[in-house]
C-alpha cells in the first residue's frame, strides 16, 4: 500500500499524475523495443531464434542452451519488473487480485494476432487488441442502432 510516484518535487509535481506516468511507461516501452530490436541482430538473438526453430539443431550448432534460455528469463524477468513497477506507481498498490484472467488472454491474444518473434507485429497486434476495438464502439455509436451494432461486434 501507499507506493510512492517515481519522482514527487513539491514544486513540480513531475512524473506524480497519471498523464505524467502514461509518458514515463511510453519512455521505457521505447527503449524496450530497442533494446529488443538490437537483441534481434546480435549472437544471443539468433541464438534465441535457433532454439524457438529446433533446439537439438541449436545445440549441435554449439549453442548452450541452459545459458541461452536462463537468459531469455532473466531479460523477460527484467522487463516485466520495469512494466510492475511503473504500473504499481500508477495504482499506488500491489495486490494479486489486481491481475486478472482478460489480461493474460489479451497477452495471449496480441502474440497471436501479431506473430511470434516479430517486434512490429506484436506493436500491431498489441494497438488492434486493446484500441481497436473502442475506436471501432467509438465510431459505431454515432450510427442509428448503435448498441446492437456493438452488442454483435463485441459480444
Amino acid at each position: 500500500l501507499n507506493i510512492p510516484k517515481p519522482i514527487d518535487v513539491p514544486p513540480t509535481h513531475f512524473l506524480s499524475g497519471p498523464v505524467q506516468i502514461y509518458y514515463l511507461a511510453l519512455a521505457c516501452a521505447a527503449v524496450v523495443a530497442f533494446v529488443a530490436w538490437r537483441l534481434r541482430a546480435s549472437r544471443l538473438g539468433r541464438s534465441w531464434m535457433a532454439i524457438r526453430e529446433d533446439e537439438d539443431v541449436a545445440e549441435g550448432m554449439g549453442v548452450n542452451l541452459v545459458q541461452t534460455k536462463l537468459l531469455a528469463y532473466m531479460l523477460g524477468g527484467g522487463f516485466a519488473g520495469l512494466a510492475g513497477a511503473i504500473s504499481a506507481a500508477l495504482v499506488g498498490s500491489v495486490f494479486s487480485s489486481s491481475i486478472q484472467l482478460q489480461l493474460s488472454i489479451n497477452v495471449v491474444a496480441i502474440v497471436i494476432v501479431g506473430g511470434m518473434g516479430s517486434l512490429l507485429g506484436a506493436i500491431l497486434g498489441a494497438f488492434f487488441v486493446t484500441i481497436f476495438p473502442y475506436a471501432i464502439e467509438a465510431a459505431l455509436l454515432k450510427l442509428p442502432n448503435a448498441q446492437s451494432y456493438a452488442g454483435m461486434l463485441f459480444g
